[in-house]
């Protein structure tokens, strides 16, 4: 048997596999140890990176992955430039959504229940120019620069990962233009 400064090749060989279980271990239980306010500051700054909107959650909020990876939270503020000058500011006062966690490891991102209570959003500026060519195609609008942002709304929720989508006593208001609102 081989010895390197006192140390036998077979006793490394039989930690190995230790190690191994231990590191898996260790991997698998540490985001059911995490605090949720880690998840809290994780998923405001993805939020913040995928929309280019500024979020902020300030009330309770609760995130758990077991049995299903369940999001509650309160308060939630968002607010920004997203594209030219089109500025975009709201409030929701409640959101919840569940999904099944081992569909998501997979990369299949369904969403079972999406709730939001009491959304107001304001959005300032017209948007309808940055609209891409394949969401225009899919809409109802006889000419296509008319276009409702309550039907881009639909659109976006009939034709995606929802199973279940509810949205509470929300409000939007669209000024296009300062002389022109939408409610």
């Amino acid at each position: 048997m081989l010895n390197f400064s006192g140390i036998k090749v077979a006793k490394i060989r039989s930690k190995i596999p230790h190690i191994l279980v231990v590191t898996f271990l260790v991997m698998v239980l540490v985001p059911f140890i995490l605090p949720s306010s880690f998840y809290k500051s994780f998923i405001e700054n993805r939020l913040e990176q995928s929309t280019g909107l500024e979020f902020s959650f300030n009330g309770d909020f609760t995130f758990s992955l077991l049995p299903h990876i369940r999001l509650e939270a309160e308060n939630l503020d968002f607010f920004g430039k997203t594209i030219g000058d089109v500025e975009t500011v709201g409030f929701v006062q409640k959101v919840t959504f569940e999904m099944n966690p081992f569909e998501f490891l997979v990369g299949d991102i369904h969403i079972n229940e999406f709730q939001l209570y009491n959304p107001k959003v304001t959005i300032n500026g017209d948007f309808t120019p940055y609209i891409p060519n394949w969401i225009r195609k899919n809409l109802q609008t006889s000419r296509k620069q008319d276009i409702r942002y309550l039907e881009i709304l639909l659109h976006f929720v009939e034709d995606s990962v929802f199973d279940s989508a509810k949205l509470i006593d929300g409000a939007i208001q669209w000024n296009k233009t300062p002389n022109t609102k939408v409610a």
